[in-house]
């Protein structure tokens, strides 16, 4: 027993005593005391024999078994001692035999089921445990990892599970389900995760993972960090365009990026634009702009989703573009937080060079530059050491200035006043948000980048840097939704959408149901539509599939529209065309069976029906089906059978063409087949699409037009020209004052700036309006940024700068420095929203600057005052004339190309072109084209000025057509308006006179004259003209002008057309057209009476030319024929109506016959469709399944279209709750209740929002306009909480605060919108809530949003469902039956309550209680006019139900006017004597107030009135003469006030004159709506009087008075005292008197003056001064020691001047020294070296410089020559040597030291092997082993035992190599025929060998075969047996029993054995 101290203890209390402890501030426990006695020495006899019988039991079964194991004694001793100080019935004996049976399992005795011998000692288990003596210390866990080290304890006991199964969480579970472990995390068996592109999943405990290889991604963030494919990451400033990333070995893609400066300082670098490049193909290019734009070839913006046969692009969601390819690309670009990922396959591993580096897997070679990348496909550079080197080399436009090399500072060190927020935002990195994260990903490098960018571009950065950290989050299963606990960067989605942080709106696009879509397994943050619903392109919001509209050929249909297509009727349903076709319409022609897309037929083409059949054409010319057209079902020929259509062919062209002039076709066909073949112009569709193009031009020719192309076959866009016309007009307003405008001279094209006014548009000679057109710079000219500004009153002036930076209006001129001068560079939204600047392109870094009365073009500067005035605004020419694009390029298929430029301004020179396909502009009269720019400019204004030639006559000659027809139409000659038609996609214009009332009659026989004339040349194809008449009863559309077969007639010849009425005076319509037969099919709508005029007959041409094209068949209506529509049908000949009563439906019989497909579109919501062969008409609004008429909402208001379409126009009540100014609260519903209590209430209640009101008792002070509220209570202040965001707002003070603090309407952030119109506030929520609260009355109306999608709200004003029944939901969400008061107490703040009314519910309603008195009430004329909206019965519902409106009739009557006011009616009911509304002293009342706005002055700071605003209102306005100072201020001034606002925003007149400062010093006067300082009067102030001469007054500040203080002062200027002259060698000295200011002047001598002596060399200069005289006396005198030594330098010594002694000159015989060359050789400063002297210098990198003095004597130096010469003596070593310097430092090389083994492979490559590796080649062992010398590479060859291959061959045995092939040896199987040696004992009769005998045998496998023979027509089966070849006779020795001999026994055994036929 070994104490504490480490001494024996020999007493057993000694030894215990030294090992006890004291408890941390408790007392020491007693010591133990020596001879201490045992605890049964105090315990009585009795006692102590009930404890000897229990302990005894030790000694018993079942323990007795153990006894020779562990010995019991020490147990027994332990058990009395404890039971001697419990008790003998305490079950502290199960302790110790506890103890003892432990003991025993772990001496390898386990006692088994001991404790049921002992029933105290019993254990229980929980449930599906059991309790076991012997469990292993490490019993088998799910946990592999778990296992127990060290232990000594063979088992232990517990509860534990049976057999078989596994303790793991609490229960019992077999292997098979145990959980599995992934960082820290715990997932049940079966459960799957992905990281990467990898699946793992959890079986058995164990993760089993598949494994693929991943592909590479490479990231673009923030500003500028680039993260390469292999995970390096860099920064550098990266302005300019670089390759990202390219295929190495091919030109398969090129991704290269286009960043711009960017930021508040513009120090950053921001993506401008993304452009992919596949297989090097220009036409393949594909622009991602910075504001989400797709373009395509650089300069087509694309729609999306956009797929060909590579690419797909797609908006994945409202935050990514995705580009999906079909080689392994992707890119995935978050244009609005700069971030571009970018992915490729594992196919592109070890071939992407580029900024993304080399996806190899090696991050040090990432950095391999780029050389000679515009000639070489692979880049083949060296490895750069430093990002800026990197980068640049990567750099593709040469117009980028090189990023510098220096070192990069913290952007924190230079934005200082950005570091704290940059510090505590970035800092949620590090924090518990994203601590799920951080075991997988160290957040260090992100929250680094966050910081740096943070401070240099602030919060889109900061929002950037977490997004991108949440991105590599989720590729470990980590989803973190950051934005939704970060404010700053919370996602603000449309009303119908909503967030999601790994979303894809593939799949739930509306266009994507007809379409199949291309959707992969990406997703990324963003907004989509909720599962269930999809996105609308068209109204931008989501909807149910039934709302979604139909895609088909490029076009889009509405829901439930009919559809003629060449497969029959269509409808539009659930996204989807679905055929009407019935099952009768299916009989197909011979050959063809009838395909439906809803079946799988395997004689088809899957999933396409007719929109795929296949032609002989389209297969000759290879034409595929497109993969994004629907399935139409139809008849087509079956899968390998084509159709034959050429002639089908033929005649659809002609068909669709509507040609009569007979034109050959089968030559243009023939040519069309053969150059589609035979295509090398750009691919079969450019020479299939000019095939067609010249067929159409020939009948153009022929004077027939063909309008043939469509937007997906061959298009032909004119929008090239268009685009760089540019759009607006804009003006340009500054920021400083926003009624300063930039302007420009049209005569001397001087910028200047000026105040907008109404004359400022109309002021001659002055332009304020531009085209902002595409930059006029080459440079960059797909750079969006680029722009140029054009007059848009004169074009072809542009803003120009010159090379001195003067900014003027010039003229466009042909050269780059031009173009270069017009270009600006726009940067949007800088520094302040909705405001941009414009940077120069030919001066980088000039702004232009506002400063009043000039534009001046000024170099940026870090200012605050700079940015204000290098900021303008683009605005519209007025607020109801937005900017739009320029459209003067429009295309036509068939048109002379004659028109005015400035080369031909009159147009005479182009009359005799034929007509041709082209795009051709459309100038104004007074206007030409300018063909250099190609637009249209005023003559004088031409690039080239014409040559005018003088007009010459062109004769006509007059012709006249038999042709008439009947159009019903007055002329007035001084008004034509050109009315345009639009019809099948081309329009043509018609020159009509003015419309009036038609003549009475109704029957007519016009005449029809022809004539044209060459100013307008235009073939009227197939024209629907529209003749639109009013009479008092019907109105008449006629429709349509078809072409007759004429020929062609001349140019000369003239057309007329009149309409002459029989019986009235003849209306007559001019145009000039060709011949044409018109055949107007006209409708008459009658809106207004019950009688309408019905055509009954009806007559139509047919047309037949070779082949029948058109035609229509007569229809004759019989008199009873009921219509619910006029027609009124004319022929050519003659017309007849007649009236017939209106009836619901129109039957004629027989029907029109017409061709399939056709339509007459009759309006929007009709139209007439062909269906088998007939003419239908099809109304859209008639088989509308909705209730036509909106419902009577009542005092919910105006009912509302909630699915937007007029034709089937869905109406429903709003849901609107309303609170009037008596606290009488109509639900959602329209249930009603009254407020009675002074808290807080909920009104309505979100998910994420919540809206509450304060009622307060009203304030004691307030007037009477509260008086008549007989609560006393008033609506105080609204309070609006939505996530963190809290708005506040009190309508008695009329105060805003939003997050506590104080803000000023018209506020937009954190998705709120609030409006104070002057009349009410205007409040719109994130979560779709409107808020309308009116000033005056207190009246509060609360709207939801959205029309289609009802919120689920709760609160006061109830469930929006239509059920009145749930309004009363209390917030646990039961459901009151009438208790009101118990429902308003559920929805009080709890604590708010104040002052309790009484309730003033009644329990009655009209059909219980008389309402006779509300109804005599609204019985009131004045309240007539409200009572078709809000019925007076509806009201008195309410009104029986409040005794306050029982009782109050003021009261009643308000809340009922109130109601009306959500209709717009205007009542007038108060009155001085009867229910006044007294307002205060500064205000008076007025009946009907518009809610949405308000007089009061105009102010720029807010935007225009609120949209979507209506309604009334009664409150108290301004006196008449004054207005509101601000919508929110509630301040009554003067019209005159107005002019100016001061600094504490008080209201100044014009003139007026003010004080600013409490001194009253400082004053403003109001200057033309401008603040100018203006000067105290200080002329009252007295001037002192100055005596001395030469003094006069100023004026100086004086704290004490607001006028300065005069003093005198001096003045010398006054003077006129001339200073006097003085000698030579005198100087004049000036003083002062003190009565005088001026000077005195006297004349001083100074010796400075004085002429100096000059000595010889040696001698100096003695001065003796004389009394009488200023200069003194000179002497010469020797001084031989003031000579100075030279400092002779290195190489040269000091030798005595021999020369100068004898020098007459040196009259005192000085010595003179000079420096002269020794004979040496000079080393730069460091030192000389003697002539043959040599030094050695060693440089690191194993350079040696010897230097030797050579003999030799430079005649320049005078020196002797250095000689040096340079050894690199490392480049001796191999690459697996180091240089080591020579110890000898004479020496100059050293030696080179082995680190590593070099060895050379058989293919010529080389390796490097460090010390201790061995390898094997060519049969020779290699080690690399460490000597004396260094590693050291050791070889030697293997040694291989002698081996027989044709032996083991001949055994059946397999040739083995081993030693790495070197060896080889035989391997048998054992299976062959082979002998075989058998031990057996051998027996005859009784003898026996003495011992088994070794015996040859044959065994082992032998082939068999069964082979079809066809000779006998059957199996041939053969078999070989393994058997002997030869047999030997053997003798064997047996010994024989019976008779004790031995005797000789022969055998036979086998020599060799193989297979041998049986």
């Amino acid at each position: 027993m070994s104490k504490s101290t480490g001494v024996m203890a020999h007493d057993i209390e000694m030894f215990g005593n030294s090992w006890m402890e004291a408890e941390p501030h408790q007392g020491r426990c007693p010591m133990v005391p020596s001879g201490f006695s045992s605890p049964c020495a105090r315990v009585d006899a009795q006692v102590l024999l009930e404890v000897e019988e229990v302990c005894v039991m030790l000694l018993d079964a079942p323990f007795q078994s153990c006894h020779d194991f562990v010995s019991p004694l020490s147990f027994m001793a332990s058990c009395s001692n404890d039971l001697c100080r419990s008790g003998p019935s305490s079950n502290v004996v199960c302790q110790v035999f506890s103890e003892y049976a432990r003991a025993c399992a772990h001496a390898d005795h386990p006692l088994h089921d001991w404790r049921e011998h002992v029933p105290l000692c019993v254990k229980q288990c929980p449930l599906e445990l059991q309790y076991r003596e012997c469990i292993s210390c490490c019993p088998e866990s799910c946990n592999l990892e778990r296992a127990c080290i060290d232990s000594k304890l063979a088992c232990l006991d517990g509860c534990y599970c049976p057999d078989g199964l596994i303790y793991e969480d609490g229960s019992c579970v077999t292997p098979a389900e145990c959980p599995c472990e992934y960082h820290g995390m715990i997932y049940p068996s079966g459960q799957m995760l992905q990281e990467e592109c990898n699946n793992c999943t959890c079986v058995g405990g164990v993760w089993n993972c598949t494994d693929y290889s991943c592909p590479g991604e490479c990231s673009v963030t923030g500003d500028m960090y680039f993260q390469s494919f292999d995970g390096r990451i860099f920064t550098f400033p990266a302005t300019c365009q670089y390759v990202l990333a390219k295929s190495r070995n091919s030109g398969k893609f090129t991704i290269t990026i286009q960043n711009a400066p960017c930021g508040a300082n513009l120090d950053g670098a921001c993506i401008q634009s993304v452009n992919l490049v596949v297989d090097e193909d220009p036409r393949t290019e594909i622009t991602l702009s910075h504001i989400g734009e797709v373009f395509m070839a650089g300069q087509y913006r694309v729609s999306l989703p956009y797929s060909d046969d590579v690419l797909h692009v797609q908006e994945l969601s409202s935050m990514f573009l995705q580009v999906r390819t079909a080689f392994g690309l992707r890119l995935q670009y978050s244009w609005a937080e700069f971030r571009l990922y970018v992915q490729v396959d594992e196919p592109w591993k070890d071939d992407t060079v580029g900024l993304c580096g080399t996806f190899n897997g090696n991050i040090q070679d990432d950095f391999l530059e780029a050389v000679v990348w515009f000639s070489c496909r692979s880049p083949s550079g060296m490895i750069e050491s430093t990002p800026q080197l990197f980068g640049n080399t990567w750099k593709v436009s040469s117009a980028c200035s090189l990023s510098l090399s220096s070192p990069q500072l913290d952007p924190c060190d230079t934005h200082q006043q950005a570091v704290i927020y940059a510090s505590e935002m970035c800092d949620v990195l590090n924090q518990e948000l994203f601590s799920a994260c951080h075991e997988y990903l160290s957040p260090a490098p992100f929250h680094q980048q966050c910081r740096a960018d943070t401070c240099k571009c602030g919060t889109p950065c900061f929002c950037s840097a977490l997004a991108h950290y949440a991105r590599h989050c989720r590729r470990f299963s980590v989803v973190i939704d950051f934005r939704s606990h970060v404010s700053d960067c919370a996602v603000t989605c449309p009303a119908t959408m909503q967030y999601g942080t790994c979303v894809s709106s593939c799949q739930q696009q509306c266009s994507f149901l007809s379409l199949p879509p291309h959707c992969g397994e990406d997703c990324e943050e963003g907004c989509t539509c909720p599962l269930g619903s999809f996105y609308n392109h068209r109204t931008h919001t989501c909807v149910h599939r039934s709302e979604c509209p139909c895609s088909f050929l490029g076009a889009d249909y509405e829901p439930g529209e009919v559809i003629m297509t060449s497969a029959g009727v269509q409808l539009c349903l659930d996204g989807k065309l679905v055929s009407q076709t019935m099952e009768g319409d299916r009989l197909c022609p011979p050959g063809q069976m009838y395909q439906n897309c809803s079946e799988r037929e395997k004689d088809f083409l899957p999933s396409r029906g007719v929109a795929c059949e296949r032609t002989c054409e389209s297969y000759l010319l290879n034409i595929t089906c497109s993969a994004h057209e629907p399935c139409v079902s139809g008849c087509a020929c079956p899968l390998g059978c084509f159709t034959e259509a050429a002639e089908g062919y033929r005649q659809s062209m002609q068909h669709g063409a509507r040609v009569v002039t007979e034109v050959d076709v089968t030559w243009f066909y023939m040519n069309c087949l053969a150059d589609t073949c035979a295509c090398s112009r750009g691919g079969d569709s450019e020479c299939f699409c000019i095939s067609l193009a010249a067929y159409a031009q020939r009948c153009c020719h022929e004077g027939i037009p063909v309008d043939w192309r469509t937007p997906s076959l061959c298009p032909y866009d004119c929008e090239f020209y268009n685009k760089v016309l540019g759009k607006g007009p804009f003006r340009l307003f500054t920021f400083r004052d926003q009624r300063t405008l930039l302007s420009a001279s049209r005569s001397s094209g001087f910028v200047f700036l000026q105040q907008a006014n109404s004359s400022t548009t109309t002021a001659a000679g002055i332009l304020s309006q531009f085209m902002m057109t595409p930059g006029l710079s080459r440079t960059r000219p797909h750079d969006s940024s680029r722009v140029s500004f054009e007059a848009a009153e004169r074009p072809n002036y542009f803003l120009h700068v010159s090379p001195s930076g003067q900014v003027r209006l010039a003229k466009w001129e042909e050269s780059e420095a031009f173009w270069d001068g017009a270009t600006f560079v726009i940067h949007r939204n800088t520094w302040i929203l909705g405001y941009d600047s414009l940077e120069s392109h030919s001066k980088p870094g000039f702004f232009l600057h506002a400063t009043l009365p000039q534009l001046h073009l000024l170099k940026f500067r870090h200012s605050y005052s700079f940015r204000r005035a290098s900021l303008f605004r683009l605005t519209g020419p007025s607020p109801d004339t937005p900017p739009s694009p320029r459209c003067q390029w429009r295309y036509d298929p068939c048109v002379s190309p004659c028109f005015k430029t400035c080369s031909d301004p009159l147009a005479e020179a182009c009359t005799t072109i034929p007509r041709v396909e082209a795009c051709l502009p459309v100038c104004a009269p007074h206007m030409v084209l300018d063909e250099v720019t190609r637009r249209c400019v005023h003559v004088e204004d031409c690039i080239k000025v014409p040559v005018i030639v003088p007009l010459t006559t062109v004769g006509t000659a007059s012709v006249t057509s038999a042709t008439s027809t009947n159009i019903t139409a007055s002329a007035t000659p001084t008004e034509k308006p050109l009315l345009y038609h639009h019809h099948q996609q081309h329009r043509v214009p018609l020159i009509l006179s003015s419309l009036s009332k038609p003549p009475r009659h109704t029957t007519s026989k016009p005449t029809f004259t022809s004539s044209t004339s060459p100013a307008v040349a235009t073939t009227i194809t197939k024209t629907t003209m529209q003749k639109i008449s009013i009479p008092e009863s019907v109105v008449t559309t006629t429709k349509e002008l078809v072409t007759t077969t004429h020929p062609p007639v001349p140019a000369s010849s003239e057309s007329s057309l009149t309409t002459a009425p029989t019986g009235a005076t003849p209306s007559v319509a001019t145009t000039t057209l060709r011949p044409v037969v018109l055949q107007p099919i006209t409708e008459a709508k009658q809106p207004l009476t019950d009688r309408v005029q019905v055509s009954t007959k009806l007559t139509t041409i047919a047309y037949t030319h070779n082949n029948i094209f058109y035609h229509c068949t007569d229809n004759h209506l019989p008199d009873n024929t009921q219509s619910s529509a006029s027609i009124s049908v004319h022929t050519p000949w003659e017309t007849t109506s007649r009236s017939a009563e209106q009836s619901p439906s129109l039957t004629a019989t027989p029907m029109r016959m017409c061709t399939p497909p056709y339509a007459e579109i009759i309006d929007e919501c009709t139209k007439y469709i062909c269906v088998n062969n007939q003419l239908v008409l099809f109304n859209k609004s008639q088989s509308c399944p909705f209730t036509a008429g909106p419902p009577n909402c009542g005092l919910l208001g105006y009912a509302v279209l909630v699915n937007g379409d007029k034709c089937c126009p869905k109406w429903d009540c709003p849901c609107r709750c309303s609170m009037f100014p008596d606290l009488n609260v109509i639900t959602f519903d329209g249930n009603s209740f009254a407020i009675f209590k002074a808290a807080s209430y909920i009104m309505t209640q979100l998910s994420n929002e919540t809206l509450s009101v304060l009622v307060q008792e009203c304030p004691a002070d307030s007037e009477s306009p509260l008086k008549w509220n007989f609560t006393h209570l008033c609506l105080v202040s609204l309070n609006i909480t939505h996530k963190s965001n809290h708005v506040v707002i009190n309508r008695l003070q009329r105060r805003l605060y939003v997050n506590s603090r104080y803000a000023k309407p018209r506020f937009k952030k954190h998705g709120f919108e609030i409006y104070d119109t002057g009349n009410m506030y205007l409040i719109r929520s994130p979560s779709g809530l409107k808020v309308q609260w009116f000033h005056s009355t207190g009246m509060m109306v609360i709207d939801t949003d959205s029309l289609s999608k009802k919120l689920p709200t709760m609160g006061l004003c109830g469930f929006c469902d239509g059920d009145p029944t749930n309004d009363l939901t209390l917030p646990n969400g039961t459901t009151l039956g009438v208790s009101e008061a118990l429902f308003t107490d559920s929805w009080q703040v709890a604590n708010t309550t104040g002052y309790i009314s009484y309730s003033r519910l009644r329990d009655h309603n009209c059909s219980t209680s008389d309402c006779s008195h509300c109804l005599a009430m609204l019985e009131n004329p004045s309240f007539t006019p409200c009572h078709v909206f809000v019925p007076p019965m509806t009201f008195c519902e309410v009104w029986v139900r409040d005794s306050e409106y029982v009782n109050n009739q003021c009261v009643a009557l308000a809340a009922y006017v109130a109601s009306c006011h959500k209709f717009n009616i205007c009542i007038e009911w108060r009155s001085p004597d009867y229910c006044p509304f007294a307002c205060s002293d500064t205000l008076q009342y007025q009946a009907c107030l518009p809610a949405c706005t308000s007089q009061s002055c105009p102010n720029h700071d807010f935007d225009s009135d609120p949209d979507h605003c209506s309604g009334l209102t009664e409150g108290c306005v301004c006196p008449e003469g004054t207005l509101l100072h601000r919508p929110y201020s509630a301040l009554c001034i003067p019209h005159e006030k107005c002019a100016c606002t001061d600094g504490s925003g008080v209201p100044r007149a014009h003139g007026e004159v003010w004080t600013a400062s409490k001194d009253g010093c400082c004053m403003y006067r109001c200057d033309n709506d401008t603040i100018v300082p203006v000067e105290f009067n200080c002329s009252s102030t007295p001037a002192p009087v100055c005596h001395r001469a030469g003094e006069m007054i100023i004026s100086m500040a004086d704290d004490t008075s607001c006028c300065p203080r005069k003093i005198c002062v001096c003045n010398q200027s006054l003077c006129d005292q001339l200073p006097i002259e003085c000698k030579y060698e005198e100087k004049m000295v000036s003083y002062y008197r003190s009565d005088s200011c001026c000077p005195e002047h006297v004349c001083v001598c100074q010796p400075y003056g004085c002429p100096q002596l000059t000595c010889p060399f040696g001698m100096s200069v003695v001065s003796v001064s004389a009394p009488s005289r200023c200069c003194p006396n000179q002497t010469c005198e020797c001084s031989c020691e003031k000579i100075i030594s030279p400092k002779c330098g290195l190489g040269e010594a000091a030798q005595l001047d021999r020369t100068f002694l004898s020098d007459p000159q040196n009259q005192c015989a000085c010595k003179r020294y000079k420096c002269v060359r020794e004979a040496v050789c000079v080393f730069g400063e460091r030192g000389v070296l003697r002539p043959g002297q040599t030094l050695v210098e060693h440089r690191e990198d194993g350079l040696c410089s010897s230097r030797q003095c050579s003999r030799s004597l430079d005649p320049t130096s005078g020196f002797y020559i250095l000689r040096t010469s340079t050894v690199n003596c490392s480049a001796h070593c191999q690459p697996n040597q180091i240089y080591v310097p020579p110890k000898d430092q004479s020496m100059c090389c050293g030696a080179c030291k082995n680190i590593s083994c070099l060895y050379q492979h058989e293919n010529g490559t080389t390796a490097l092997y460090k010390p201790g590796k061995s390898w094997v080649s060519s049969c020779m062992k290699f080690d690399c082993t460490d000597t004396l010398f260094g590693p050291t590479l050791i070889s030697y060859a293997f040694s291989c035992p002698p081996f027989n291959e044709t032996e083991c061959m001949k055994i059946g045995g397999t040739v083995v190599s081993y030693m790495d092939g070197c060896c080889k040896t035989c391997k048998e199987d054992g299976k062959s025929c082979q002998k075989v040696t058998v031990r057996m004992t051998i027996r005859k009769n009784d003898c026996r060998s003495n011992r088994p005998v070794n015996i040859v045998s044959c065994d082992g496998k032998c082939p068999s075969a069964s082979i079809y023979n066809y000779n006998i027509n059957t199996y041939a089966r053969f078999c070989k047996c393994c058997r002997e070849t030869g047999l030997q006779r053997r003798s064997v020795q047996l010994y024989c029993s019976s008779n004790s001999t031995w005797v000789s026994y022969t055998i036979q055994e086998p020599t060799d054995c193989s297979c041998q036929w049986s």
